[in-house]
């Protein structure tokens, strides 16, 4: 119940002063209106009634209650792509560190312990981070271990300076949101049909799939992120820059050679879209004026060429998404990391 008056506290506030009694009300009315629980209000207004260093704010929105309480998993909601939505910022899911979107910092993570929950941003991205095992070595000594899952300490440590086979190797890479799929059914069910029938043929397809030009004079051209440095794929796999550089370079000479076909939903060899070219962003990062996508510096970057109409317009509406490559590597099953990546035809024994 939110109280009117000092007078209306409960006898247990008694020992307060006027000053604490009003500032236990302001707090606990404060609460209160957000939802919460007697039960939970209680001991933190009392808390705060006490503490002289935190003036509480009569504006809920100015009064940070996360401080002094950890929510719950039950104030996290799911979006349709499965991303957590938590005070309308999306997380791919519990203790999976993003880039932060707080100035000065570098990565931020919905925390979870039990059922309580909590955002921590950690790391300065003017630092750079686990860059030999000798300074891994000298962050530790002048830090010291971190058990608490709460604290930016221990996700500084955790993500960006850890041990193991990773000392020395720079930081982990960075979790991005789910994606997830637009729904098939708000499309045009006859470009899907065409698509297949011109892909896989049919009774009345002819047998040579016929080249389509857009009616409004589109380009039908796609710029497509390949693979981005240091950030796990939907496999919770991960490529380095320097892999990554090696890996385009094998592809486009493998390219050249007729060695790379472009392919459809991984089934079979087309000749509905081309790979023009594929590149390295180097130095910059750079906005995508069309779609506001930010291309960042160290990114393989492919330029798709469309062929038919029917697959354009299943681009443009995002049934068919990104792009996905099919290589040979190694994988690191302990950190995902990928490396040697090879696009090489196998050698015939």
């Amino acid at each position: 119940m939110p109280y009117t008056s000092i007078k209306d506290l409960p006898p247990s506030t008694k020992h307060l002063t006027t000053r604490q009694k009003r500032k236990f009300m302001e707090v606990f009315n404060s609460m209160s209106a957000e939802g919460n629980s007697e039960d939970i209000i209680f001991p933190i207004a009392m808390k705060q009634a006490k503490t002289r260093k935190k003036k509480i704010s009569k504006s809920s929105e100015q009064f940070d209650f996360e401080d002094i309480i950890k929510a719950t998993t039950s104030d996290v909601k799911r979006d349709d792509k499965g991303n957590l939505v938590y005070r309308d910022t999306k997380f791919p899911g519990y203790n999976k560190p993003i880039r932060s979107n707080r100035d000065g910092k570098q990565g931020m993570v919905l925390v979870k312990k039990g059922e309580q929950i909590k955002v921590v941003h950690f790391g300065d991205p003017s630092m750079k981070d686990n860059y030999s095992p000798d300074a891994n070595d000298a962050f530790y000594a002048r830090h010291g271990e971190e058990s608490d899952v709460f604290s930016a300490r221990y996700w500084s440590s955790k993500w960006l300076w850890p041990r193991g086979k990773l000392k020395g190797k720079g930081a982990k890479p960075f979790y991005t949101l789910k994606k997830g799929q637009d729904n098939l059914m708000d499309f045009s069910f006859e470009n899907v049909v065409n698509v297949l029938q011109k892909y896989f043929g049919s009774t009345d397809a002819p047998d040579k799939t016929q080249v389509i030009k857009s009616s409004e004079q589109e380009e039908m051209v796609a710029y497509e992120v390949i693979y981005e440095p240091n950030v796990k794929d939907a496999h919770g796999e991960w490529m380095s820059e320097d892999t990554i550089l090696k890996a385009c370079d094998n592809f486009n000479d493998n390219l050249i050679k007729g060695n790379v076909k472009p392919n459809l939903f991984h089934l079979a060899n087309t000749d509905l879209f081309t790979i023009e070219k594929t590149w390295i962003q180097e130095e910059i990062d750079v906005k995508v004026e069309q779609t506001g996508e930010i291309i960042k510096a160290g990114t393989w970057v492919g330029k798709i060429k469309y062929h038919d109409e029917d697959l354009w317009n299943l681009k443009k509406a995002g049934i068919i998404q990104g792009v996905s490559i099919g290589a040979r590597g190694a994988i690191d099953k302990e950190t995902g990391e990928i490396t040697d990546v090879s696009f090489d035809p196998y050698e015939e024994e």
